[in-house]
């Protein structure tokens, strides 16, 4: 996938944290980065990407986090709406 992204902010948030980038043709979300804000607030550590656009076999090994930005005020570490997994293994309980 070859091309330019556009982005917007939340509009619900007075500073937001990501930026969410998406495809400018087609209209598909590629990805987020952080704000300038958070990067100057936390550091630029974390960016997320839309897992949907890959081939499975081609992420197999990459562990896949859910961060829970929804409930995240903006200080400390992220919560996750559900445990980390490994792509290509089977969960164990």
């Amino acid at each position: 996938m070859r091309g330019a992204t556009k982005g917007y902010f939340r509009a619900d948030k007075d500073d937001p944290n990501a930026e969410v980038r998406f495809c400018s043709t087609c209209g598909s979300t590629t990805h987020f980065v952080l704000s300038a804000n958070a990067v100057a607030k936390f550091g630029n550590s974390l960016m997320g990407v839309n897992m949907w656009l890959a081939d499975a076999r081609d992420l197999s090994g990459i562990e896949l986090r859910y961060p829970d930005e929804r409930a995240w005020s903006g200080e400390g570490d992220f919560g996750y709406v559900r445990t980390a997994r490994i792509i290509g293994q089977v969960a164990t309980v």
